[in-house]
């Protein structure tokens, strides 16, 4: 091959490399299309279920479903008893318990859903309680008992702010930035070691820096008690949280860092962003339900809606502008609109809206600024009608 011939052949070579350069710069590619898509990250999903039957109560129910279900490296599914009993946790990774009344939890699972739990984790489940959730994980008399630990008889206190410690193993095992924290705590149950069968092996992975009054003990103090408690159980691993750790923006690290801990995967949600400015709505979370969660998720979804769970008070409707009062049973929502029936006509008054469903509409003031919806009505849309 001539010079002349070799310098064609150069020239043709790099001129289909700076092409092929080009093609990939903007975008395009010659090689077949990847499954991987930016909906769906690399590396395993963890097929998650969040019990939210009777006994799963309050806020941080909310709170914790929102984190779950805009973490991509999550599926979440909500759980009932009967979903317990019927088998469904064998198409899970992880069972979250979230907080409320364990022993409504219980009852709600009843024994054949709580030793469904059980097998589960003993074949290699992974398990995360907060508050409720870490007291059903307790060895007691009609709770699940999967750790080493059992509840201190009358020692819980009063709502509060308090300060933990997490140990170095435990920083290490959730992937923690600190040793310190300042945590939601809100009646939750506190544990003292016990070695009983059938228990799995665990440990404490922080404590209580200090206290708050007991509901039924004044003088008690629970500080230096476990706040995290961590385990196996058979082939599964059990973490649990006896604080809130939904309730602050601060610590949800502490609860992807749970997640992480007994799957492997830790979380990192997606959440919408929001446009400017966006419909300011208060959420009831009295009387959850699956299909209530699930209303509350779609409105978290929208772009142009900001949702609030915060007890409901002055200082919530004064930054708000819509109340969603969704249906529930009549004897609760009765007593809801009963207790707060001044301020949600304050409100109304002021120019707020109100959306009431199903049996909230029965007892609500009659005004102006209340709309009925039906159950089945689209949450989102009822909330942009009203503002228009």
């Amino acid at each position: 091959m001539d010079r002349k011939s070799k310098h064609f052949l150069l020239t043709a070579f790099l001129s289909a490399v700076a092409v092929f350069s080009l093609l990939s710069a903007n975008g395009c590619s010659t090689a077949a299309p990847s499954a991987q898509t930016d909906a769906q990250p690399a590396g395993k999903i963890i097929r998650t279920g969040l019990y939210v039957d009777r006994g799963s109560a309050g806020s941080g129910v909310v709170r914790l479903a929102r984190i779950l279900e805009f973490s991509p490296e999550l599926d979440l599914t909500l759980l009932t008893g009967q979903d317990l009993r019927n088998g469904k946790l064998k198409d899970l990774d992880l069972l979250v318990i979230p907080g409320g009344d364990s022993s409504q939890q219980y009852e709600s699972m009843q024994e054949s859903g709580a030793e469904a739990v059980r097998r589960f984790i003993a074949g290699g489940g992974s398990y995360y309680g907060v508050c409720a959730g870490f007291h059903c994980a307790l060895y007691k008399p009609k709770r699940i008992g999967l750790l080493p630990f059992t509840h201190l008889k009358g020692g819980y206190g009063l709502r509060a702010p308090l300060v933990i410690d997490i140990s170095e193993k435990g920083r290490k095992l959730l992937d923690l930035p600190q040793k310190r924290y300042t945590v939601t705590y809100s009646e939750g149950p506190i544990a003292i070691p016990c070695r009983q069968p059938g228990t799995g092996w665990g440990e404490q992975l922080g404590v209580y820096v200090n206290s708050v009054s007991s509901l039924n003990r004044p003088k008690f103090n629970f500080s230096g008690t476990p706040c995290i408690i961590h385990g196996q159980y058979g082939k599964g691993k059990v973490i649990a949280t006896s604080f809130h750790p939904e309730y602050r923006a601060d610590t949800h690290l502490i609860a992807f860092g749970c997640i992480g801990a007994v799957t492997g995967v830790k979380p990192k949600p997606v959440y919408p962003v929001k446009c400017w400015r966006p419909i300011r709505v208060w959420f009831n979370t009295s009387s959850l339900s699956r299909k209530k969660i699930r209303q509350a998720l779609d409105l978290e979804h929208q772009t142009d809606i900001e949702v609030n769970y915060d007890l409901f008070s002055a200082g919530v409707q004064d930054h708000v502008d819509v109340l969603i009062i969704t249906d529930g049973k009549a004897k609760s929502m009765d007593a809801f609109m009963k207790k707060n029936q001044a301020l949600l006509v304050e409100f109304m008054d002021r120019g707020g809206k109100v959306i009431v469903t199903g049996a909230a509409a029965e007892s609500a003031p009659k005004h102006k600024n209340l709309t009925e919806f039906p159950v089945t009505a689209s949450l989102p849309e009822a909330v942009r009608k009203v503002c228009r």
